[in-house]
C-alpha cells in the first residue's frame, strides 16, 4: 500500500512536523529513520507528495493533524535508498532543504497498492539473540550478549529473521568453502583466504545464530587443509625423490660414449623431470644444478669426441684415397697370382683405414671396388679361358696315358723304354690341366714309369757278372735320371726336368753304344 502525505497551513512559527511514513516490505527489511521535513512561512499553496513503497503489511497511514498556518512550501524529495540495516548506534534525522515548490492545502490521499499473498509469520524471539524494544538487536554468546546492530524498520520478529538470514549466509560461505576444498575445486591459497576471512569476522559478525557451529565447519576446512598440505607434502618427497633418481642416472650417464642413446636419454630425463611435479625447493635447486652439471659434462665430451671422429674420418678418407689409386693401377695387370695377392693386402689396408665421413665413405667404397672388381673380371674371363685349354689338355694326357698303360716291358724293354720317352715328351709339350685332376693324371704316368724301370731293373740283376762294369754304370745312371726327370715332372720344375732330360739323353746314348760294343 502506497500513502499520501498532505501538508496543511500552518501558524507563523509553528513548531516543524514530522511527515510519518510506512515503513515498506522488502525481501530483507531494514531499520530506516524517516527524515523530518521543514516548513518555509513563504509558501502559500500545499503541494501533495505521494511516493510508493513496498509494505510489510497494510495498514492505515498515520495522519497529521495540521494546524492553521500559512502555505508552506514542500520539497519534492529525493528516492529513497533500499531500507537496511543502519549501524549501531543510530544516526540523528536528515534535514530537508527548503522547499522550491509551493503547493496549496489539500486533503489527504491515501492510494491502496494492489493486494499481496499474506508473508509467512515470522519468528518472534531466537535461542540465538533477541532484539530490545528500542530496536538494539542481541547476539547471545559463551561470554554473554552483544549488540550487533539496530532494528528500526518493523517488529522485533522481522529483524530476528533478518539477522538470522545474515547467518545463513555465513554459514553457506563456510560450508560452501569446505565442499569446494574438498572436492578439490578451489586452490589451497584461495581457501585458506577465505576461511581467514571468515573466522576473523565471527567476533564483530553482526547475525544471529549458531557461531560455534560455523566454527566447527571452519575446522573441518582446516583439517582439510591440513590433509592437502600433508598430501602435498607427500607429494614433494616422492617428486623429489623420483628427480633425485634421475640426477643420480644422469651423473652415470656422463662416461657414456653411446653418444645419440646416451643424448636420447638426457632429452628423456629433463621431460621426467617436468613431469615429476614440484619437490622440496632447497632440494630441486641443488638437484637440478647437478643435473645441469652432467648434461653439460656430457655434452662436452660428446662435442670433442665428434671433433676426434671428424679427423680420423677425414685421416681415414685420405688413407682410403691412397688405397683406390693402388687398386686403380693394379686393375689393367696380368700377374695374377701376385697381383690377386696385392688386392688381399689391398682389401685388408682398407678394413684397417677406419671410415670416411659418412657422405664420402659409400663413393670411396665403389670406386675401390671398381678398379678391383676390373682385375677380377679380367682374371676371370682369362682362367676360363685356361680352363677350356687345361681341359682340352686333359683329354690329351688322358689319351697319352692310354698308350702308356698298354706298354709292356717285359716283352721289349728297350722299346718300351723308348715309348715311355715318346710319350713323356708328348706329356710335356701338352701343357696343364686342371688342378683337380693333375695329381690323378701324374700318379698313372708314374706308374707306367715304375713297371718300366723295375723291368730294366730285374734285367740288370739277371745280367752277367762281368757286364756290371761300366755298362751297369750306365744302366744305373740312366735309371737315376728317368727317375730324377719323373719327379721333376710331377712336381712342375720344369727347368729341372729340362736338365734331367737332357742328361738322360747323353746317358742313354753311351748307354746304347755300350750294349752295340758287347
Amino acid at each position: 500500500m502506497s500513502d499520501a502525505v498532505q501538508s496543511a497551513p500552518e501558524p507563523e512559527g509553528a513548531p516543524e512536523q514530522e511527515i510519518a511514513s510506512q515503513p515498506a516490505a522488502t525481501p530483507e527489511p531494514d531499520v530506516i529513520t524517516e527524515p523530518d521535513v521543514e516548513t518555509t512561512p513563504d509558501a502559500t499553496e500545499p503541494e501533495a507528495l505521494a511516493e510508493p513503497v513496498a509494505e510489510v503489511a497494510p495498514e492505515p497511514v498515520a495522519e497529521v493533524t495540521p494546524e492553521p498556518t500559512p502555505a508552506v512550501a514542500v520539497p519534492t524529495p529525493a528516492p529513497r535508498p533500499t531500507p537496511g540495516p543502519r549501524p549501531f548506534p543510530r544516526p540523528g534525522p536528515a534535514t530537508i532543504p527548503p522547499p522550491a515548490v509551493v503547493v496549496a492545502p489539500v486533503a489527504p490521499v491515501v492510494a491502496e497498492a494492489p493486494a499481496e499473498p499474506a508473508a509467512e509469520p515470522l519468528p518472534e524471539t531466537s535461542p540465538y539473540g533477541r532484539v530490545d524494544p528500542d530496536g538494539t538487536v542481541f547476539l547471545t554468546t559463551a561470554d554473554g550478549e552483544r549488540a550487533i546492530g539496530s532494528w528500526q524498520a518493523g517488529d522485533a520478529g522481522a529483524g530476528i529473521a533478518y539477522y538470522t538470514r545474515r547467518y545463513d549466509d555465513l554459514m553457506t560461505r563456510a560450508r560452501l568453502v569446505r565442499d569446494r576444498l574438498a572436492a578439490g575445486s578451489t586452490p589451497t591459497e584461495a581457501a585458506t583466504k577465505a576461511a581467514a576471512e571468515i573466522r576473523e569476522s565471527l567476533p564483530t559478525a553482526d547475525v544471529l545464530g549458531d557461531l560455534p557451529a560455523v566454527e566447527a565447519v571452519l575446522a573441518e576446512v582446516e583439517g582439510l587443509l591440513a590433509k592437502r598440505k600433508a598430501e602435498r607434502a607427500q607429494a614433494r618427497m616422492a617428486a623429489t625423490a623420483v628427480r633425485r633418481g634421475l640426477v643420480e642416472e644422469a651423473e652415470g650417464l656422463v662416461t657414456s660414449t653411446s653418444w645419440n642413446a646416451s643424448g636420447d636419454r638426457f632429452k628423456a630425463i629433463v621431460e621426467e623431470w617436468t613431469a615429476a611435479g614440484h619437490g622440496d625447493r632447497r632440494d630441486e635447486d641443488a638437484l637440478w644444478k647437478r643435473l645441469s652439471a652432467a648434461r653439460a659434462a656430457f655434452g662436452e665430451k660428446r662435442r670433442a669426441a665428434f671433433l676426434d671422429r671428424d679427423r680420423e674420418r677425414d685421416a681415414a678418407r685420405q688413407r682410403k684415397e691412397q688405397l683406390i689409386r693402388e687398386a686403380e693401377a693394379l686393375s689393367s695387370s696380368s700377374e695374377w697370382t701376385d697381383t690377386a695377392r696385392k688386392y688381399r693386402d689391398l682389401m685388408d689396408r682398407w678394413k684397417a683405414a677406419g671410415r670416411a665421413p659418412k657422405a664420402e665413405d659409400d663413393a670411396l667404397w665403389h670406386r675401390f671396388r671398381t678398379a678391383q672388381d676390373a682385375f677380377f673380371a679380367r682374371r676371370a674371363e682369362t682362367f676360363s679361358a685356361r680352363d677350356a685349354e687345361f681341359s682340352t689338355n686333359q683329354k690329351a694326357k688322358e689319351a697319352l696315358l692310354e698308350r702308356a698303360e698298354r706298354i709292356d716291358p717285359r716283352s721289349d724293354l728297350a722299346g718300351a723304354q723308348a715309348l715311355l720317352r715318346s710319350i713323356q715328351a708328348e706329356w710335356e709339350a701338352v701343357g696343364k690341366v686342371p688342378r683337380e685332376v693333375m695329381d690323378s693324371l701324374e700318379g698313372r704316368l708314374e706308374a707306367v714309369e715304375d713297371k718300366v724301370r723295375e723291368a730294366s731293373d730285374t734285367r740288370w740283376q739277371r745280367a752277367p757278372a762281368q757286364d756290371t762294369g761300366m755298362l751297369g754304370q750306365l744302366r744305373r745312371g740312366v735309371a737315376e735320371l728317368e727317375d730324377k726327370l719323373a719327379r721333376a715332372n710331377a712336381r712342375g720344375d720344369v727347368k729341372a726336368a729340362k736338365a734331367a732330360e737332357t742328361e738322360l739323353a747323353s746317358k742313354r746314348m753311351f748307354l746304347q753304344m755300350a750294349e752295340q760294343a758287347r
